[in-house]
């Protein structure tokens, strides 16, 4: 299978959690793995295909913020969101986010 991901994806430090907000309610979710590009979520009833998500990442580098869209989902096991919208102000944050778990 061909990996068309534009970012390298990094297995997640232990027990990194997101908030993701879809449809009016939020859930709270362990990381399997993340990147520049986007994250996978482990979650038993993960959302559809094209589902548009907010993310909300709360880590040493401070807060970021992120609009997503699911681009891989697996009943019982999870989803992999794409980053869609990253404002300015979580971009360093995310890029120092992203270096710390690659020298982990």
């Amino acid at each position: 299978m061909l990996n068309q991901r534009k970012f390298e994806r990094v297995s997640t430090l232990a027990d990194m959690w997101v908030s993701w907000t879809v449809g009016g309610r939020t859930l709270v979710s362990l990381v399997s793995n993340l990147g520049l590009g986007g994250v996978f979520i482990l979650t038993p009833n993960p959302e559809s295909l094209g589902s548009k998500v907010a993310l909300r990442f709360v880590v040493k580098e401070g807060e970021i913020r992120v609009g997503g869209v699911v681009r891989y989902s697996k009943s019982g096991k999870g989803m992999g969101v794409e980053f869609a919208n990253v404002p300015e102000r979580d971009i360093g944050r995310l890029h120092r986010l992203v270096q710390r778990m690659l020298q982990a």
